[in-house]
């Protein structure tokens, strides 16, 4: 026990110092990215540092398995350099006495990217909008005329399906900030694929979960079952539809890359496509799965990354810690390779996640043996 708790303090010093150098490459990333525009709309200097904080939790899970890696190869690197290996072996020790605490560590990691995914990027990101929307209407309310004025970017052409209950939804400009959209089209169909229903407003705006959508100045259509046509049109300056549920930012995330999507938002965008095998939703899928199986990775890092270091050449270790890295850069090979192969429906999503895990935990079990 003595010696494991040895193995873990090194090997937690040198991980606490590699996340904080990794941790201070991004929040510079997120500075060179935010601050002008923080800026530019008046942000507060706590509402900058609050900010690029909220950056932190989405960038961990990506980059924890990479500070695990860094810390066990100059920990354990440490202790090849100073013989203690050889020690350890020399007492009738294998190399499990060394790779046990490190598992632990790993056991740590993986629950935190488990929470992190689950708990913590959700509330930051949501607690990002937040600050972004508050900082918005402020820049707005203190410009001339900026009561009337849209707040914050706007998106082009947006439009969503709705498989379960039979919409299409086309908005012509969308405005994230206040969750309002001009030029909205909305049509219903039924089971058949035949048009029963179209709201034609010029203003939308989502109200919440229960309270749903409400349209302005617009008209609404019905159409006949049988002939298809229009049978009666009726004007509106506001209709309220509280059972259209669809959220924006469901529909804004198919419009962002599979990696760019936390947790949370990637279960609901899948919810709302569950049963349909349309290729644009295979990458999320792919990503999921990728996601749910990442914490594995962390057990996985140790398992190769420790054997190349214990046993690499006596004079030089750094010969062993080169092939580790070129081992987990093999890695992210085969997992672009196995996203591709998911992406295009040639393997199963569940196939495409498992892939590299399967390639690394294979090709670091002879390599294990060999250094015990």
């Amino acid at each position: 026990m003595i010696l494991k708790r040895y193995v873990f303090a090194e090997w937690i010093k040198v991980f606490a110092i590699t996340t904080a150098v990794v941790v201070g490459l991004v929040l510079v990333q997120e500075v060179y990215s935010k601050l002008d525009g923080l800026l530019s709309k008046g942000a507060e200097l706590w509402e900058i540092l609050f900010s690029l904080s909220l950056s932190i939790p989405s960038a961990l899970p990506s980059i924890l398995p990479v500070v695990l890696l860094i810390s066990v190869l100059f920990s354990v690197g440490v202790l090849h350099r100073k013989n203690e290996i050889t020690a350890i072996k020399a007492a009738g020790m294998s190399l499990g006495v060394v790779a046990s605490p490190l598992m632990m560590g790993a056991g740590l990691c993986a629950v935190l990217m488990l929470l992190m995914n689950a708990v913590l990027i959700p509330w930051s990101v949501g607690a990002e909008d937040d600050l972004r929307r508050r900082i918005a209407l402020r820049s707005v309310s203190q410009s001339e005329g900026g009561g009337s004025a849209p707040v914050g970017g706007s998106v082009d052409n947006l439009g969503f399906i709705n498989f379960l209950e039979g919409r299409l939804w086309l908005i012509g400009q969308y405005f994230p900030m206040e969750s309002k959209g001009a030029s909205v089209s909305v049509f219903e169909r039924d089971n058949g694929g035949r048009e029963q229903r179209r709201i034609v407003a010029s203003r939308a705006q989502y109200l919440g979960e229960s309270a749903g959508w409400i349209f302005e100045e617009g008209r609404e259509l019905f159409f006949d079952g049988v002939s298809r046509e229009p049978y009666r049109s009726r004007p509106f300056d506001r209709l309220q539809e509280p059972g259209f549920r669809e959220e924006p930012e469901v529909m804004l995330a198919l419009r962002a890359k599979p990696h760019e999507i936390p947790f949370s938002l990637l279960q609901r965008v899948l919810a709302e496509y569950a049963g349909q095998e349309s290729p644009e939703i295979l990458p999320y899928r792919v990503r999921l799965y990728r996601m749910l199986l990442s914490p594995l990775s962390c057990f996985l890092v140790v398992g190769f990354a420790l054997p190349f270091v214990a046993s690499g050449v006596r004079a030089n270790p750094m010969i062993g810690i080169s092939k580790a890295f070129g081992m987990f850069l093999l890695y992210f090979l085969v997992s672009s390779i196995a996203n591709i192969l998911g992406a295009r429906a040639w393997v199963s999503p569940v196939v495409a996640a498992l892939i590299p895990l399967l390639f690394i935990g294979v090709a670091s079990i002879p390599i294990f043996l060999k250094a015990r």
